[in-house]
């Protein structure tokens, strides 16, 4: 029965973990900037991996997608893109698990096979992350000096310019700002050439929110006076709004709405001061929405920005959010129309794939937390049939352990009352021998007397008897017997007792062995009040209390 049920809960079990087994299918993103490799499966691993890195998603996910990588890989092994990107993203995994030796490793390993004449987007990728990977400060230095030279020395301008910043970084880092000047001098000169002064900018930007507030600031620092003298306006704007992006709080920041009007010095740069100061306005949305609806409508009032332009439709959306959070219905309405008006096609487009995006991130959120439910209970399942088996067996042990006992014991009692029974009627054979030797010794001596039987004849009988009578040797068995039944009674009766007779022990013997009154009476041929005397005795030497138990008391010398 207990297999049965056994067999059923397992059965159970593979109906529930078998479903829960199935792979559920994954919404991608759109976003794809390697370049393809020429496998479809890799390039949507790559692309998985890309999503993860940019949503700060857990390390599991990011091995499990590294793994499906490695699988195409070796699928293709003739494919050195496959395997040099495969590297590139285990080391990515490594740096991230503080593995940054392992990491450095395999970055290098990967670098030594790949070919840069024909992978130079890969490879500008590899040598990047090494330098960024490294954590000694001089060799970091050492890697982006050399790839600063070698992407020179292959004609490779815009990587070079890239490898600049990362040097320039470095020296700022190190306290050298004459190094770190003349890299990003060198950095801007280049993008100035190929007339991307505002890619410039913003890697330079992204530099600077990469780093510890004092780098930050010397970046910012430089930039101002650069592209003040410049006049370069769409490069300017864009370092306003990175600004305005990473400060807290404009009153504190050292470029603040005073600061930018003082750097610029030039009044066709101080309309950006309320357009920075309304892009402030979002910081406040939630901590403190009537400062930032204040700071966003001096904005829109300021006509320093169209409304359809990027500036005056973020601005108009922190005024319709503000609006709602303080409760004003009716001007937010308003606000919102203004900003459908201005929200041209391909704003709305863009706004659209963010939505997407953020649906895509919240289905993979519910993925992730439906199939670590799933695998919970499929753990708990298991533990729980493991539990079961062990307890069911353990029962079944115990079970059987106490009717072996049981068995025992009651084997052990039958035998006690068989050596009972069979003791009691030895003793009472015993008992009917001496009454009959003694019984005929007196009849004899007496037949001698008298001379109905001659002298000589008489003394053959009575030697006769005498040889067949008891003597201590046969009470002496007659108590091994009883001690054999009753363990160490008698010897122990003895030591406590020492003037008891061998009566009086015998009769200890016959209560201990549990005889009745009526059976101790006819084995001692004496009558029951006589057995009730001799009781009567027996716990009066023994001290027993009138109701203290005599047969538990005797059974108490029993070893």
């Amino acid at each position: 029965m207990k297999m049965r049920q056994a067999i059923a809960v397992l059965f159970a079990a593979l109906l529930f973990i078998v479903p829960a087994c199935r792979k559920t299918p994954e919404v991608l993103s759109s976003r794809y900037p390697w370049p393809v490799s020429g496998v479809a499966a890799a390039d949507t691993a790559m692309l998985r991996l890309h999503d993860i890195i940019g949503r700060s998603g857990s390390l599991e996910l990011l091995a499990r997608r590294i793994d499906e990588l490695a699988a195409e890989s070796r699928r293709h092994p003739d494919n050195l893109l496959l395997a040099t990107r495969t590297s590139y993203w285990r080391a990515r995994y490594l740096f991230k698990v503080n593995r940054f030796g392992a990491a450095c490793d395999t970055l290098r390993s990967a670098i030594s096979r790949l070919d840069s004449a024909t992978q130079s987007y890969d490879f500008f990728k590899l040598r990047s992350e090494l330098e960024r990977t490294e954590t000694d400060g001089a060799l970091r230095f050492r890697l982006a000096q050399e790839n600063v030279d070698y992407f020179l020395g292959v004609g490779d301008s815009l990587s070079a310019a890239h490898s600049l910043l990362s040097l320039g970084l470095i020296c700022l880092k190190a306290a050298d700002s004459i190094s770190a000047a003349d890299a990003f001098s060198r950095a801007g000169e280049i993008w100035r050439r190929a007339g991307m002064t505002s890619n410039y900018t913003k890697n330079l930007i992204n530099v600077a929110l990469s780093s510890r507030d004092s780098v930050r600031n010397s970046i910012y620092r430089r930039l101002y006076g650069s592209l003040t003298m410049q006049a370069d306006t769409a490069a300017y704007q864009l370092l306003l709004q990175n600004i305005a992006a990473a400060v807290d709080t404009p009153a504190s920041y050292p470029y603040s709405e005073r600061a930018i009007a003082m750097a610029g010095n030039n009044p066709r740069y101080l309309s950006r001061v309320a357009i920075h100061r309304g892009l402030l306005a979002r910081r406040y949305l939630t901590t403190d929405p009537r400062l930032a609806l204040e700071m966003a409508s001096e904005a829109f009032s300021s006509g320093a920005f169209e409304a359809d332009t990027r500036e005056g439709i973020a601005i108009t959306q922190v005024l319709v959010e503000g609006w709602m959070a303080v409760g004003n219905i009716d001007s937010a309405m308003w606000y919102l129309r203004h900003f459908n008006d201005a929200f041209g096609a391909e704003q709305k487009r863009a706004l659209s794939i963010s939505i997407e995006s953020g649906r895509h991130a919240a289905a993979e959120a519910r993925l992730t937390a439906r199939i670590s439910k799933e695998r919970q209970q499929r753990t708990f399942l298991i533990i729980v049939l493991v539990i079961v088996t062990v307890a069911s067996t353990a029962m079944f042990m115990l079970y059987r352990r106490a009717k072996e006992r049981e068995m025992r014991e009651n084997m052990a009692a039958a035998m006690l009352r068989e050596s009972q029974s069979r003791l009691a009627r030895e003793s009472v054979l015993f008992e009917q021998k001496e009454k009959l030797i003694d019984d005929l010794q007196n009849r004899i001596e007496a037949a001698a007397e008298s001379g109905d039987l001659s002298p000589n004849r008489a003394g053959q009988i009575l030697t006769t008897l005498k040889v067949h009578a008891s003597g201590r040797e046969e009470r002496k068995a007659f108590l091994d017997i009883y001690d054999h039944l009753l363990p160490g009674l008698a010897r122990r009766l003895k030591a406590d007792f020492p003037t008891m007779t061998e009566g009086q022990v015998k009769l200890c013997a016959y209560i201990g062995a549990g005889m009745s009154n009526a059976s101790i009476a006819k084995l001692l041929n004496i009558t029951v009040q006589s057995v009730r005397t001799n009781r009567y005795r027996l716990r009066t030497r023994f001290g027993l209390a009138p109701g203290d138990s005599l047969e538990d008391f005797i059974r108490r010398y029993v070893e």
